[in-house]
Order: C-alpha cells, then structure tokens, then sequence
C-alpha cells in the first residue's frame, strides 16, 4: 500500500514518537524542510533539536501547538519500525519533486521581467541548492 504525502508525515512523526531512538536515522535523510505542513515541520524541528522524544515531551512542549489527539492519531498510524526507512526515502522524494516544481514555478514568475541569461543564472543555483538538498 502506498501511503500519500499527509500519511508519511504522520507515519514518520508517529514512529518517532514511539521510537525515539530512531531521529538519528531519520534525520540522516529528511530536513525539516522535508515536512510541507506545519504541524509536522514543528514536530520534527523539535525532536530534532531534543535529539528524539516521546508523546509526553512533545505534549508538553508543543501542546498548545499540535494536540495530544493528532500525536496519538500519528502514533497509531505507524506499527512497525522497519517501514520507516522506506517512509523516508518516499517522503525525500515528494519534497525534491514539491522543490522542483516550486523552482519551475519561480523561473516561470520571471518570465517577463528577466533576460535569458538571468533565468539561466537562477536555474543553475537554484538547481545547484536542489542537488545538495536531494543528496
């Protein structure tokens, strides 16, 4: 089964919170920037500058934020550590295809106001950024 963009969020934040241990692993492959939804980016930044932590910790940290019930929920959504790998490398790849199309977007956006060679500049750097993000 396939899990969508939301999903992995969930899976990936709820395995962390059921195995903290693991935020090492994770964080070897997803940035913050990887998680497109706040709730999640907050989640994530946080057990990452706490090197891991539980539902208690995050409830407690974050609770006015994201809600004991959305925790638990992500919790129940993951049931075993060995998927988590995969649920980063999936989620790796949505956000590499978010950020790709988002730099299309951006070089589109300045069609009329820049000259070629201004394009080309920005698309090589931003290409640039994407390579040594994707890696």
């Amino acid at each position: 089964m396939q899990l969508d963009h939301e999903q992995l969020q969930q899976a990936i934040i709820g395995s962390l919170l059921l195995w903290p241990t693991e935020i090492d692993a994770v964080a070897a492959i997803l940035k913050v920037e990887d998680f497109h939804q706040e709730k999640y980016r907050l989640v994530y930044d946080y057990l990452l500058k706490q090197d891991g932590g539980d539902f208690v910790t995050v409830v407690n940290a974050l609770g006015k934020k994201v809600k004991a019930a959305e925790l638990t929920t992500w919790m129940d959504a993951q049931v075993t550590s060995a998927f988590l790998p995969r649920y980063c490398r999936e989620l790796k790849e949505i956000s590499n295809k978010i950020s790709i199309v988002n730099m299309a977007d951006s070089i589109k956006s300045e069609f009329s106001t820049s000259t070629s060679s201004e394009m080309i500049e920005k698309f090589e750097s931003m290409t640039a950024k994407l390579a040594v993000s994707a890696s």
